[in-house]
Parts: C-alpha cells; structure tokens; sequence
C-alpha cells in the first residue's frame, strides 16, 4: 500500500490532511482513555483509525518515498460519501514514518489553475472540513507519521492541481532492525502403540495381545482362559494403551449325571496299586535350534500366553534336571507311561527331535514311568531301504530297552496316521504287514521281544479296514477334532468342536465307532483340550475354544474310565492322554505357573496313582 508523507505536502494539503486525522480520532482530552484510538497511540507500532466524513474519505495513492510527490497526491479530499453510498466511512491507517532531519521550511509554489484544489463530483458539494479539536498533551516527542490511503472506488477525473514543492532533504536511513529469533512449537503427531503381553482381567478375561496400533485405533483378541469366551479390546491413544472386555462366559457344561455316575465308582486309593495304564503324548519341540522343530526359538511364540508357562519355565527338554522332574510328577499323579513324538525325515532320512527321548534314556531313575515312540509320520513317504534304517534304528536305541512299553508281550510302536502309512507302503509295492514283520525282524535282532503297531485311527472312514489283517495290533489316536458319526449342531464346516463339552461329546462317539469296528487293542485317547492360536489358530477359530476347565477335564476323564472298566478286554484298561506339553495347541497337563497341578490332580482323582517299581 503508498504511504503518504505530510511533510512534503503543501501546507494546505497537509492542513486538510491532519485536519481529517485529528476528527477522526476524536483528540482531546474528551475523548476518553478507553477509545480504540487511545490504546492504540500505547502500542510498539501505533496504528491510528482515522474517520473521515462523507465529505473527504479518500486520498490518492502516493509515490515511494524517494522520490518526489506527484501532482495527484493533492487530491487527497476527494468525497467518500458517493463512493460509498453513504454506508460507511473509510478508514486510514496511520503508521510511524521514519523521522526525518530537521530541515528549513519548505517553499511552496502553487501553479494557478482555474480547478480547486478539491475535486468533488457533481451535485455534492464537499461540506466545510470541522474544525480541529484541541489536540491532547503529547507525552513524548513522535516521529512523523506517514498515512496508508485504503483503496476507494475512484472518483470521476477532476483537473489536476500542480504544487511545485522545494526539494526536502532525504529522511536519514533507520537503523538496521535488531534480529528477533522466532521459535516455531513444536508440534508432536500423536503416537502409535505396540502391544506386547499376556493378562487376566478379572477371572474369566485373559488376553495374548500382539500388535501394532496407530493412535485412535483398537484391536479385539478372543479370550484365551479355558472354558470361556467373549473377547478383550485394546485401544490406543497417543502412546497408552486402555483395553476393555466383553462378555467373558464360562461356556464349561457339567453333566449332572456324570457327577452322580463318577461319585458311585470305587476309587482307588493312592496306596494301592491301579488297574489302569494311562499314559501321555510328549512333544519334543521345546529346545531351541532343532531340526525339525516348529520355529528357531519355539518358546517365544508362547511368551504371549503366559497362562501356558511351565512352572519349570521355558525349557529344553534335555536340560539339567527336567526330565527328572517330569516324571517324578507323572508317577505321582498317576500317569504310568510317556510316549516321545518321533521324527523321521528330511533329505538325508535321519531322526530328528530325540533329544528328550534320549534325556529319558539318560536317567538313572526313571521312577516307574515306562516310556514309548509315536512316528509322525505327517511329512512325505519312506522308501524301502529308509525304513530298514528307520527301524534299525528304533530296534537298537528304544525296542529292547527292558522300559519300552509292552502290549501283549512286545514292543509298542505308535504311528500317527494309519491311512498315510498304508499309502506309503503301498507307493513301495509294500502292505502294512509286510513293514511290520520288517520291524519285528530287527527288533528280535537286537535282543527285543518283537514289535507291534498301534495305528492312529478315527471311526468315520468306510474304507479302511479295521480288522486282525491290516496289520495293526491295535489302535488309538494322537487327538480327535469332530465326532465320527454324529453332526454338532449348529451345523459348521469340517465338523469341529467349539468347546470342550463338544469336544468331549466327539471323543465319546469316536470310542464308540472305535470299540465297534476295529480288531485288536483299543488305547482309549483322552483329550487334553485343544487350543491353536500360539501356532497360527485352526481353520475354524471356533475350534479353538476347546480347552477344558478342570471340572470338565475330569467328568472326561471319569468317561473314559468307565469305557475301560466295561470294555476290559478290549482296552486292557489303557489310555493315552494328548498331550503332556502340546502347548502350542492347548493341549497339556504338565503343569503351569497358572495353573500348578489342577489338571494332574483330575488323573490322580480319576485314575489313583501307580506305585514306583
């Protein structure tokens, strides 16, 4: 915007000017200390509003000041009142002028000119300026002020007025402003938050949270404690994490009638020694860097879910007193046998993940506890020769051990997977038999009693044969997951249990089918419960709410009981419990930080102990 600069008008020009200045602020003393004008005369950088009347509101823009003013500066009265329709009047904006050097009073020439010095436009006369009030006391000296014209319509072309104006020296230069440092705030975005841990809310809400969040955001995990569902939420905001539950229900289901059932059976005293066989699945994939072993470091899948954390800690299998204690526990509680998941395979065919059959080998005292091998054989066929050394092997380092676990006489050999191994032996030219004299050949050569096979079998397969000729000895099962004759209802692909009453009501219809269909021994399998989310989670989510509280671990227990004391011959009172450390699935009895020995205790209700031999 042009600044105008009084000092270098013509005294008249200057008289109109400061005239309009001084009516507009309304100076004096009248005026009252709280008018806008007053304050603003007490800031750093003063800036006074100046009204002007309808009569005089507008003042030409003006030349920089350096250079010399330009005739049309004079015309700086022209009327506001037609430019504004009377709705208003303009304001001017006075701001400190650098003060100049004193200097002789100026000339003034004004060249004739038939025009006034104020152009006004037709019919409106310009009304006579008021005259200037008394101007108030001025507390100090101020510099000159330079007036900002504000833009107004422009006026129609009047005759120009020529003022020859004596040249006035150049203000002097003001000085360099000092420097002022501006600081921006700092403006922090909010921030994200990780979510990392393992809690209870209450007694029924447990969560294992992993995740990232953005600030605002949440994420719901499914309640993890045993026998319950409903979810827990975690919501972010700026860094902190709230969470908040939903409804946790306990979806345990106790049979009255099992109660009134379990109550009338004889139970066995501790002292005395038990009729039944009940023995445990053993997962070896707990030392870290194995091959074969679920990940590098298997443990850290499982430091989200602390309710699982063994009260021996995070272990290796083959560290320096586990295995003793372990089955200085299983003897207590009544578990009277323990059986090694075995692996087999990879390029070069050797065993993998023995080091915890190997740690049982090791012992001095085994405290009674016999132990066995399950092959896993879930990943990829055999060839004939890898099964000669597959079974070399297992003649020279298990079957002959006077420890091994004997049914009806020899050497008890779990495999995971009947059908696969059916297939696997026929993709050789080979039948089931066949292997199994194979194995019984290098068993007796090693000094052992001969072998059997104990085939991983469910109920439902119409074209399996269960009889004396497949070769089997006997059968049982690592885990069931769904009933094998029967809908759960609501009606849900593949047929999974959603809790464990379900899973309990599928294991009882597959015992069922079992004691029907197939020759040989019968190894009654008792489920643990069954919970997959530290591994990834199952193909329904669902499925994975199957983890028992210890009530209802023990109504299956007494369940499974009572089909061996009515099926004596065919199960010859043995049982087999998924699993003593499936962890990763949900599925154990060892015990827990959390839990201690709530599940054991089921056992030794159920089944009373075996006496150390």
């Amino acid at each position: 915007m042009p600044t105008l600069h009084l000092h270098r008008l013509h005294p008249l020009a200057t008289l109109i000017v400061t005239s309009a200045v001084l009516t507009a602020c309304g100076g004096g003393s009248g005026s009252g200390g709280d008018s806008s004008a007053d304050k603003a005369s007490q800031s750093i950088m003063p800036t006074a509003t100046v009204e002007v009347a309808s009569a005089a509101s507008a003042v030409a823009s003006a030349a920089s000041a350096s250079e010399a003013l330009p005739s049309e500066a004079l015309a700086a009265t022209a009327t506001a009142a037609a430019a504004t329709n009377g709705e208003g009047l303009k304001a001017i904006a006075v701001k400190p002028a650098i003060t100049p050097t004193p200097a002789p009073a100026p000339v003034v020439a004004v060249a004739p000119s038939p025009a006034p010095v104020v152009a006004a436009k037709a019919a409106t006369p310009a009304p006579t300026p008021a005259p200037a009030p008394t101007p108030a006391p001025t507390p100090a000296p101020a510099p000159a002020a330079a007036v900002v014209v504000a833009p107004v319509k422009a006026p129609s072309p009047a005759p120009a007025v020529v003022a020859a104006l004596a040249p006035a020296p150049a203000p002097a230069p003001a000085p360099a402003p000092e420097p002022v440092a501006v600081v921006a705030a700092a403006v922090t975005a909010p921030v994200g938050c990780t979510v990392n841990l393992a809690r209870s809310f209450g007694s029924a809400c447990y969560a294992a949270a992993g995740t990232t969040l953005k600030h605002g955001a949440n994420a719901t995990f499914p309640n993890a404690r045993a026998g319950f569902r409903g979810s827990v939420q975690a919501t972010c905001t700026n860094g902190a994490v709230s969470w908040s539950t939903g409804s946790c229900d306990n979806i345990a289901v106790t049979s009255t009638s099992t109660q009134l059932a379990a109550a009338s059976l004889a139970m066995p005293t501790p002292a005395t020694p038990t009729p039944y066989r009940i023995g445990t699945f053993y997962f070896p994939g707990w030392k870290n860097n194995q091959l074969g072993g679920p990940t590098a470091l298997p443990w850290e899948r499982l430091k989200l879910y602390t309710d699982r954390e063994p009260m021996l800690g995070y272990y290796a299998e083959d560290g320096t007193g586990v295995m003793a204690q372990q089955l200085k526990w299983m003897n207590q509680y009544g578990i009277s046998y323990v059986v090694f998941d075995s692996y087999w395979y990879g390029p070069t065919k050797i065993p993998m993940l023995n080091h915890a059959v190997d740690a049982y080998l090791k012992q001095v005292n085994n405290f009674g506890v016999d132990f066995s091998i399950l092959w896993a054989n879930h990943d990829g066929n055999l060839s004939k020769t890898e099964f000669q050394d597959m079974f070399k092997y297992w003649a020279k380092n298990y079957l002959a051990k006077s420890s091994y676990l004997k049914i009806d006489g020899k050497a008890a050999v779990f495999i995971f997977n009947a059908i696969a191994l059916n297939q696997n032996a026929a993709a050789i030219g080979m039948t089931v038999p066949a292997l199994v004299a194979l194995a019984d050949q290098y068993a007796k050569a090693e000094g052992g009693p001969g072998v059997v096979f104990i085939g991983g079998m469910w109920g439902g397969d119409s074209t399996f044969n269960y009889s004396a000729t497949s070769g089997y000895s006997g059968f049982s099962a690592y885990n069931y997951h769904s009933p094998a004759t029967i809908a759960l209802l609501p009606w849900r692909a593949g047929n999974y249990s959603r809790s464990y009453s379900e899973l309990d009501a599928s294991y009882k219809n597959q015992w069922n089918a079992m004691v029907t269909k197939a020759a040989g021994t019968f190894v009654v399998p008792i489920a643990a419960g069954w919970d997959k989310k530290p591994w990834g989670g199952s193909v329904d989510p669902l499925h994975d709410d199957s983890r028992p509280v210890p009530s209802e671990f023990y109504d299956h227990l007494i369940s499974a009981r009572k089909l061996m004391d009515s099926q004596t011959t065919k199960t010859q009172k043995m049982g087999v419990i998924c699993c003593w450390n499936e962890f990763g699935e949900g599925s154990f009895i060892e015990p827990t930080k959390t839990d201690g020995f709530k599940y054991l205790d089921q056992i030794k209700s159920a089944f009373g102990t075996k006496v150390q031999k």
